[in-house]
């Protein structure tokens, strides 16, 4: 549990390039409300607020100091980690993208139980 948070904190495949009209998700994002809602109970994540998502045009990107690369296709963001244990994948919803504000969000079932996490993050650059 603690490892999807880390990791989520924070976005499968094809295209980093902004679509012409709509908003970028490249740039510095920096996490304001995160909440976890786990078989109807909302569970408080603002130990998440304050860390910071940069999301740069090459298909890297850095959670709060860990980097890895992603790719952003139709509403799914999926950052793809590497580690001594192996390499493994986030997909994430983005349900908000405008040019201030980004909404993604993640839903999983763990031990039985539906579990939805959703952040909120403000553009810095």
């Amino acid at each position: 549990m603690i490892a999807l948070v880390a990791l989520f904190s924070l976005a499968s495949c094809g295209g980093n390039e902004p679509k012409p009209g709509k908003a970028s998700i490249v740039g510095t994002w920096e996490v304001t409300a995160a909440s976890m809602v786990v078989a109807g109970q909302t569970m408080d994540m603002s130990e998440l607020v304050g860390q910071k998502l940069i999301i740069n045009e090459d298909g890297t990107v850095d959670v709060d100091g860990e980097k890895a690369t992603y790719t952003y296709e139709g509403n799914t963001f999926t950052i793809f980690y590497a580690d001594e244990g192996g390499t493994y994948e986030q997909a994430m919803n983005v349900d908000k993208l405008t040019q201030d504000e980004l909404v993604i969000s993640q839903t999983e079932t763990m031990e039985g139980q539906t579990a939805t996490m959703t952040l909120t993050c403000k553009r810095l650059a």
